[in-house]
């Protein structure tokens, strides 16, 4: 709210009238998404201030899904199934163990440009420029991944009739490219813009109000987890510093997440970051009565630009 005056006050109270459970604050196990989201699918703190120095991100996401990780075991134990719907960053998995949903309608230039580091390294190219002329109607638009899912519960409700179906939708958003309200993707705003970030937020809520919409109409009972994998840089200055030269509001920030459930346990679940949120959830749902308290942990870590990538500190 202070870095682009968005109104969370609005979204939380349409939240808050659908039935979600939403804390004033909470954070995330981790500062960045590939080790955040590998928090998600080991189902523990993959790193510690404890653990050596790494030096690559092969044992975190996305490589983590085709490692048989703990959270694919657990839903498997619980006789539920495991639906990814993936932005373009991270894609599909490989491995069999999952359904993976691609947007409906598919075309051939959506299916070369899903690769992130193809569609990366034409960016600067003709392509790039018809694709953003006309990215609807020509490439699908692959990093709109809550559009992609509602898409499949209108016209492929088959994937989701046994009701035993985790679903993970990873949305990119707000990433940039920047985006109006409405999710089309703009070039009015030139990076970084906090207006344009603003917008993207605005994109994301909507998004995520409507697919909660048609959920709880047409599946009343689902569980409903909404949270971000980790907060906003307010600056780029933080990029290259070390640990002790950050400071405390910025960690803050960064670790600060939005979080809203909605279902068995919600109050609790609600206040539980990525490690444990699902077992939690599941656990409820199962009447498992181990899965009960657990404790969440924040720890600060690095991109590759920075000089202590690779280090991990514990700040929360």
């Amino acid at each position: 709210q202070e870095y682009s005056g968005i109104d969370f006050e609005d979204s939380i109270k349409k939240f808050e009238k659908k039935g979600f459970s939403v804390p004033m604050n909470n954070y995330s196990s981790y500062n960045t998404t590939h080790l955040s989201l590998a928090a998600l699918f080991k189902m523990d703190y993959p790193v510690t201030e404890k653990s050596p120095k790494y030096n690559d991100r092969n044992n975190f996401y996305p490589m983590i899904r085709e490692k048989n990780p703990e959270i694919l075991q657990y839903l498997k134990k619980n006789n539920y199934k495991f639906l990814i719907v993936p932005p373009r960053w991270g894609g599909c998995p490989k491995s069999k163990e999952y359904v993976c949903l691609r947007p409906i309608d598919d075309n051939f230039f959506s299916r070369i440009f899903s690769d992130y580091s193809i569609f990366s390294i034409s960016k600067n190219t003709l392509i790039k420029k018809i694709y953003d002329m006309y990215g609807t109607p020509f490439f699908k638009d692959l990093d709109d991944s809550g559009k992609t899912v509602l898409d499949h519960l209108k016209k492929n409700p088959e994937y989701w009739k046994d009701y035993n179906t985790f679903t993970m939708i990873h949305m990119i958003m707000p990433h940039t490219p920047y985006r109006k309200n409405n999710c089309t993707i703009t070039d009015k705003f030139i990076e970084p813009s906090k207006v344009g970030y603003r917008s993207s937020v605005y994109c994301v809520f909507n998004r995520i109000h409507e697919l909660s919409d048609f959920i709880i109409k047409k599946y009343p009972n689902a569980t409903i987890i909404v949270q971000a994998d980790h907060g906003v840089n307010t600056t780029n200055r933080n990029i290259n510093k070390k640990f002790v030269e950050i400071s405390d509001l910025a960690i803050n920030q960064r670790l600060g997440i939005f979080t809203a459930v909605k279902g068995c346990g919600s109050n609790e679940a609600a206040k539980l970051n990525q490690v444990k949120i699902v077992k939690y959830i599941v656990g409820c749902l199962v009447k498992d009565k181990t899965a009960i308290k657990f404790e969440n942990k924040s720890y600060f870590g690095f991109s590759e630009s920075a000089p202590e990538f690779g280090k991990i500190f514990r700040v929360h």
